[in-house]
């Protein structure tokens, strides 16, 4: 098995862990995100920020890791190309990470004024109150639709009938 120095063992443990760490965030403040105000058109984009920070931080960990398993499996030692390869991800990992942590802590600060600032998401006991005086509201619009309708059609016959009394009233002095 080949054998990393240990300054690079603990340059690769110290960056999985920080993607580690920040998957942890970005779900964390995802899931609160979601809880507090659930899945609108205003939380959208801050929840899949999260997602993409998370998704980015774990693709990241996974790439670390398939390349320190397929080292660990070079015989007798690693390749210079394996070694290089690893040194141009470890600098590449350490860039992406500060631009995920500056991402993550600009949506963090974003989603934290848009929990302050918007109502929360009421429990399940007033959604369903709520839903049912709107779903009463609604069937007494549609009574009051239908009372309407009946005095329309009330008036209309009534004017049908003065039309037709007037008609017949014309005929009667017309047969006189």
């Amino acid at each position: 098995m080949a054998k990393l120095s240990p300054e690079i063992n603990k340059t690769l443990s110290s960056i999985k862990q920080t993607l580690l760490d920040i998957m942890d965030e970005a779900t964390a403040v995802e899931f609160i995100l979601f809880e507090k105000r659930g899945e609108t058109n205003e939380t959208i984009s801050f929840l899949d920020e999260m997602k993409n920070v998370s998704i980015q931080a774990e693709d990241r960990y996974f790439q670390l890791s398939k390349l320190e398993v397929s080292i660990a499996q070079a015989q007798p030692t690693a390749s210079n190309a394996m070694i290089d390869l690893l040194t141009r991800a470890i600098e590449q990992n350490q860039l992406r990470i500060r631009c995920l942590a500056t991402q993550y802590s600009r949506s963090k600060i974003r989603v934290a004024i848009m929990i302050n600032n918007l109502p929360p998401i009421p429990n399940q006991e007033t959604r369903n109150r709520l839903l049912n005086n709107l779903r009463r509201t609604n069937l007494e619009l549609e009574e009051f639709g239908l009372e309407l309708d009946k005095i329309m059609m009330i008036l209309e016959q009534e004017k049908q009938q003065n039309k037709l009394n007037r008609v017949k009233q014309k005929l009667n002095l017309l047969s006189e």
